[in-house]
């Protein structure tokens, strides 16, 4: 008897691979730090479950020693060596503009006449440059005279950029702003249907064998991700922003909180005395069912089906405001869809003790947990996790606690779900 399995046809994805450089002087280390992680979790999440990889490269990392002018070694090294897969060509600069490479000013100057050069031959790389806000320039005692001349070479090389109006320039002031315009753009830019990357080999790529192979059915999953994360838009005055994206778009609002929730109403309109505001009624609920569970005799029973309905209604205005709420509906109206994934994320402490899970939306009159979608919590890690691939069987290991003298749980319904 042949007990042998049936043959598998297994094949390893092949991965299209594209390089970023990053151009830039040597005091925006941070900037250079988050493209990086941008792009890591761009592969991670989006590019490499469609066969795609966007590599940085630059002189930290692809450059060695050599005999030579040391911006040429870089030039032969990576820039010539990599200008069939080059994509894209991303310029940093804040308040140094380099040291004289030779032949030009600085550095960063001529790879950045590089790039506009072989653009001008075929198209590629795209450039895009990001200039740092500054306020107050930051001069070395050591070197004042130096410092001076350096700011105003940036100054200079800014107004030659924004005048020409042809290179994609943007400014921001912080590196939380730094960051948000990349995700924004260049992760727009990247997704954009026109690209080649989503066409025929248009721009050459580097083929690449992947140490695994990637589910074909997690591509659907992927972008049906609708991700909401509750951030301080200003730590200072502890002002905090709800960001939400889907597919390509990103919108940003800024949320009332416990600490606004006593504002006044808008001029001219006075607020609804039986009305509850958003935060003091999500307090109060979180108070009955914490009673409830802790055996408050104030609380004999659970919140019935319509104070549950009033929580998360004020839980849905707090997270889904605005913009937020217009790109959530569009996600849940979106022809074809059959599943969403809302997966919320935040690093603010006080969040975590919100019952986010119990979020209703008045609109379509459903607790989102509850429907036929996924309301996940996730955490803010330094390292994106990781993808986890398909299995036979999905095992759960479920542990209940039931402390003594306190409400009983509903670990048998619970069980049944």
């Amino acid at each position: 008897m042949n007990h042998s399995s049936p043959s598998v046809d297994l094949q390893a994805q092949t991965i299209k691979r594209y390089y970023v450089f990053i151009a830039s002087p040597g005091d925006v280390n941070d900037e250079r730090n988050a493209l990086r992680t941008f792009l890591k979790s761009y592969n991670l999440n989006y590019a490499e479950p469609r066969g795609l990889h966007f590599e940085v490269i630059d002189w930290e990392s692809y450059s060695s020693s050599g005999i030579g002018r040391p911006q040429e070694l870089i030039n032969e090294q990576i820039l010539s060596r990599y200008r069939q897969h080059l994509a894209l060509v991303v310029g940093i600069m804040a308040q140094r503009f380099g040291s004289h490479s030779g032949t030009h000013e600085s550095g960063t100057a001529e790879e950045f006449e590089w790039a506009i050069s072989r653009h001008a031959e075929s198209g590629f790389p795209e450039v895009k440059w990001f200039f740092r806000n500054i306020e107050q320039p930051t001069f070395d005692p050591n070197d004042p005279d130096g410092s001076v001349a350096q700011w105003k070479k940036v100054r200079t090389f800014r107004t030659h950029i924004e005048n020409s109006k042809k290179i994609y320039s943007r400014s921001y002031t912080s590196l939380e702003e730094f960051r948000t315009l990349v995700e924004n753009d260049i992760g727009r830019w990247l997704n954009n249907t026109d690209r080649p990357w989503h066409k025929a080999d248009a721009l050459p790529s580097q083929p690449q064998k992947p140490s695994r192979a990637i589910p074909h059915q997690q591509e659907s999953t992927q972008e049906s991700i609708f991700k909401i994360t509750l951030t301080f838009a200003n730590p200072k005055s502890r002002k905090v922003q709800v960001s939400a994206s889907f597919r390509n778009e990103r919108v940003t609002e800024q949320i009332e909180t416990e600490t606004t929730r006593s504002r006044l109403p808008p001029k001219g309109r006075q607020r609804d005395k039986n009305v509850l505001p958003p935060w003091k009624l999500i307090t109060a609920g979180q108070a009955h069912i914490q009673g409830y569970i802790n055996g408050d005799p104030a609380y004999p029973h659970l919140p019935n089906e319509t104070l549950m309905q009033q929580i998360g209604s004020a839980l849905f205005a707090v997270l889904f405001p605005g913009q937020v709420r217009r790109l959530y509906h569009a996600a849940r109206s979106e022809p074809g869809r059959q599943r969403l994934n809302v997966v919320f994320t935040s690093d603010i402490d006080w969040s975590a003790d919100q019952a986010w899970e119990f979020v209703y939306d008045p609109d379509r009159e459903t607790f989102l947990a509850l429907e036929e979608m996924n309301f996940t919590r996730s955490l803010v890690t330094a390292i994106p996790a990781e993808v986890i691939l398909t299995r036979p069987t999905l095992r759960i290991l479920v542990v209940v606690a039931q402390p003594l003298g306190l409400g009983a749980l509903s670990v048998d319904e619970e069980a049944d779900v």
